[in-house]
């Protein structure tokens, strides 16, 4: 989720500053493999900060929030963190803060995006099997 400001021409001819709310999701499926460990989140990580480099240039400070799963709550995962800040920094990226949730759905709207994305792979899945 990010803001941008942009002018608008108001009725009366004037200008205003809006800031413009834009929410961009990044899904990452691994395939072959279901590890969710430490070492692959690092590795997640890093991707997606790299096509956040790339694609989206202008944003500099970034918010990383996960649930509660042991994969995201551990000591390397916050060391890694900083390795990270340290290779990006010339890239003007910086993970300024990691917030954990509680696992539980429905609580965010990451949740009811995740919700969303799960039942299209379940349809796909299902129409894959039925093709068999």
């Amino acid at each position: 989720m990010f803001f941008v400001k942009e002018e608008t021409k108001q009725s009366d001819g004037s200008t205003v500053t809006e800031a413009i709310k834009y929410n961009v999701y990044l899904n990452q499926i691994i395939s072959q493999s279901n590890r969710q460990d430490a070492i692959s989140v690092f590795g997640l990580l890093d991707a997606a900060l790299m096509q956040i480099s790339q694609e989206l240039p202008f944003i500099t400070d970034i918010i990383l929030q996960t649930d509660y799963a042991k994969c995201y709550n551990n000591i390397f995962l916050l060391l890694a963190i900083q390795v990270l800040n340290h290779m990006y920094l010339p890239k003007n990226i910086f993970l300024c803060q990691f917030l954990h949730t509680e696992t539980q759905d429905g609580k965010t709207i990451l949740d009811a995006f995740f919700a969303r994305c799960m039942r299209f792979i379940l349809n796909y899945l299902t129409n894959v099997e039925d093709n068999k």
